[in-house]
């Protein structure tokens, strides 16, 4: 008699609803075209192993792209359109500064 092992829990995915101001629009080739606000970033993101969905004029739109370096969260911005420093972002009633970071990482300040 083979032993049984107890089954495995399904990992599960929340997904908010509640935001206006993020959207993830695609992701692949190690990258993420997200939506802050008003403005469009492309950037890295090592685990997006698979062919984004989107066309790559979708891409090519976006207001900034993040382009590394070869130090551990270096790059810098590159920018397409001109962008305000900060703009305002809301979720569920909390309401925060979006902007851009010196690392491939967003910015968010509380209001």
């Amino acid at each position: 008699m083979v032993p049984t092992s107890p089954s495995l829990p399904s990992p599960e995915m929340s997904i908010s609803t509640a935001w206006k101001d993020y959207e993830l629009l695609d992701c692949g080739d190690g990258r993420k075209l997200e939506r802050f606000g008003p403005y469009i970033f492309s950037r890295p993101e090592p685990q997006a192993v698979w062919r984004p969905a989107l066309p790559e004029k979708e891409w090519q739109a976006a207001h900034a792209r993040f382009e590394s370096t070869n130090e551990e969260n270096g790059g810098h911005f590159q920018f397409r359109a001109e962008i305000e420093p900060r703009w305002p972002m809301q979720y569920m009633g909390l309401k925060f500064w979006g902007g851009v970071s010196a690392s491939r990482h967003m910015a968010l300040f509380p209001a």
